[in-house]
């Protein structure tokens, strides 16, 4: 998805290798190398399986609430396809978007403004579920600096087409099958 480029340089996660950049795996008896490896947690030919990317997953209903919290970071897109399916098919989410913010930041920015916000947030979400409460979808932007809360429509958050979707994600797949992408242990995924 285009994030995973677009915000390489807001994210503290490492852009998505060259060809070149990561020439292969260390030696592994469990998960051999040869032949390479797509990625550290999957064989290739898997990317595209839910069970692996929750982006893949097309079928959201019955899921219980959700909540999902993302900063200006590479899996941006990928968190914006889930939460939009999820809501589309009746699905309670909570969506909450940080201006300016990395990936995990509430864990790693313990004393910004923003972690404590978000922080509060989920541990709130998690008591109402506990409680029993209602969880009604709700998407929220909170812009950098100033904080402000923007409302934003979790049903319409992604820009993409199904098809789009699942083609650029067909495309990735193919990518590393072929070795256009070299070994990627280090692209960030869902």
């Amino acid at each position: 998805m285009p994030s995973i480029i677009s915000n390489a340089q807001y994210d503290y996660l490492p852009p998505p290798p060259s060809k070149d950049f990561v020439k292969h795996f260390p030696k592994c008896p469990l998960w051999p190398a040869d032949p390479p490896r797509g990625d550290i947690y999957c064989e290739t030919s898997m990317l595209c399986h839910p069970l692996v990317s929750p982006m893949a997953a097309k079928d959201w209903r019955g899921t219980c609430p959700v909540y999902s919290v993302y900063g200006t970071e590479q899996l941006l897109d990928e968190g914006k396809v889930v939460a939009q399916r999820i809501a589309q098919q009746g699905g309670k989410i909570i969506w909450e978007e940080y201006d300016a913010m990395p990936h995990v930041f509430c864990l790693l920015l313990e004393h910004v403004k923003s972690s404590k916000m978000c922080l509060e947030s989920l541990s709130q979400f998690m008591k109402d579920v506990v409680a029993g409460k209602p969880i009604e979808t709700k998407g929220t932007f909170f812009e950098a600096k100033t904080y402000k809360e923007i409302k934003v429509g979790v049903t319409k958050l992604d820009p993409f087409s199904e098809a789009d979707i699942d083609s650029k994600m067909k495309e990735a797949r193919s990518k590393r099958e072929h070795g256009q992408e070299g070994e990627t242990k280090l692209l960030p995924r869902l």
